[in-house]
């Protein structure tokens, strides 16, 4: 005999202070955190593995990026396609 398992929605202010905060805090994921999440150690360099972060997780573009570390955009995706081909022959 199957089991039927109903999806149920709750919203935030369902659950109590303490379960409220629990899951903000679940939720606030730093940069450091996702990048050990997504890349592990040994493949890609920090500064590969935070380009990476940064495009596909967080929508940056290589321009945003770019500016922010004061380089040149041509940098930033050198840098990325390096950091792909790197996961490819790892992984594929």
């Amino acid at each position: 005999m199957k089991s039927v398992i109903e999806e149920q929605t709750i919203s935030i202010q369902d659950l109590s202070v303490t379960q409220q905060a629990d899951v903000e805090r679940k939720l606030s994921v730093t940069d450091e955190e996702d990048l050990r999440l997504l890349f592990p150690e040994g493949i890609l360099s920090k500064k590969e593995s935070t380009i990476l972060l940064y495009v596909y997780v967080y929508g940056y573009s290589s321009t945003d990026i770019a500016n922010t570390w004061n380089v040149s955009r041509q940098n930033v995706n050198q840098i990325r396609k390096k950091a792909e081909k790197k996961l490819r022959n790892a992984y594929c």
